[in-house]
């Protein structure tokens, strides 16, 4: 994944949650939007009266309920950024980063600190160790913490990183350093360990499903079959374990968008039907040559390619994929 993919992914969720558009991000100026219950919005909890704000760019978008909509405008109308932050009553602001996948490299722990992962069902044995609230909850939640890394220094907890799995396209990190560990290297070591642990080992079987089916269908439009059949075996071994249900479709959806403004992914753009280009694969056999010439020589099992491109049917069965 690049880093602009994941900017686009980022301003996609933003959007839903926001209920403002993708186009909103690039704007400059402050972009006003009544706050709705979207579909897919990532389940942070509400007031019955709320405002959010968020920026990126040059852009401020305020997301609130209809009725405080018009004082937000007298407020708020003419402000520079700084200023919109700036308002009395405008508080908890954070700064959210993404990590830079091309440059994502292990650190080493720093000396004589040793470091974890804990994942559930194990994670609320960590609950014992209080003063850790930005990276764990303590207690049952509607995003539960699923995966953290932990710093010990000789045995004693000395900080957290906790990872929330909070929609289907992005996960969230929160980090506590007690006060006597800090400026020690902990911190970037935690947060490192965990977003490698997301990144690595932990992306979604699914978004890897997802990626290969457009893969297919992307380089049968370019016409371009050499040593690309391997998807079409890797789905086949893949389909089996990978839950196809409304999470997985609405997956789909969001990666077709973050796939959507790269010119080669021809298969995301809007008036392309993927269920009738997996279709066509079959007819054709367009994989079959190499396939039965490349693929097949480097298996350690026998999969023919007629037993391997019936996941293609089945996948277009399944209507995950159906144009938007």
């Amino acid at each position: 994944m690049t880093m602009h993919e994941m900017l686009g992914i980022v301003q996609s969720q933003l959007a839903t949650d926001l209920n403002c558009t993708t186009d909103d991000f690039r704007r400059d100026g402050i972009v006003f939007c009544e706050s709705k219950e979207n579909p897919g919005r990532r389940p942070f909890p509400r007031g019955e009266r709320h405002i959010e704000m968020y920026t990126m760019g040059g852009a401020v978008i305020v997301s609130a309920t209809s009725d405080i909509l018009p004082f937000l405008h007298e407020q708020l109308d003419g402000k520079s950024r700084d200023e919109a932050f700036d308002m009395p009553f405008v508080y908890g602001q954070g700064i959210c980063h993404l990590p830079d996948i091309e440059k994502l490299a292990p650190i080493p722990a720093p000396d004589g600190i040793d470091i974890i992962t804990v994942a559930q069902p194990d994670i609320p044995k960590l609950y014992v160790h209080k003063g850790f609230s930005y990276a764990i909850w303590y207690e049952p939640h509607i995003r539960p913490e699923t995966l953290v890394t932990v710093a010990y220094v000789d045995g004693i907890v000395a900080g957290m990183a906790g990872a929330s799995d909070d929609c289907e396209m992005m996960w969230q990190i929160g980090i506590n350093v007690l006060p006597e560990f800090r400026n020690r290297g902990i911190a970037a070591a935690l947060t490192n360990r965990l977003a490698i642990e997301i990144i690595v080992n932990v992306q979604s079987i699914k978004r890897t499903f997802i990626d290969k089916v457009y893969a297919i269908a992307d380089y049968y439009l370019d016409g371009s079959i050499e040593a690309h059949s391997r998807h079409i075996y890797d789905l086949y071994k893949l389909y089996p374990i990978v839950e196809f249900d409304e999470k997985f479709k609405r997956l789909a959806a969001k990666v077709r968008e973050a796939r959507k403004p790269h010119v080669t992914c021809h298969s995301a753009q809007g008036d392309v039907d993927v269920p009738e280009l997996l279709q066509k694969i079959v007819r054709e056999n367009f994989y079959k040559s190499d396939y039965d010439r490349n693929t097949a020589a480097l298996l350690f099992e026998t999969v023919p390619y007629t037993e391997a491109i019936t996941v293609i049917n089945r996948i277009v069965t399944d209507g995950c994929f159906s144009k938007p």
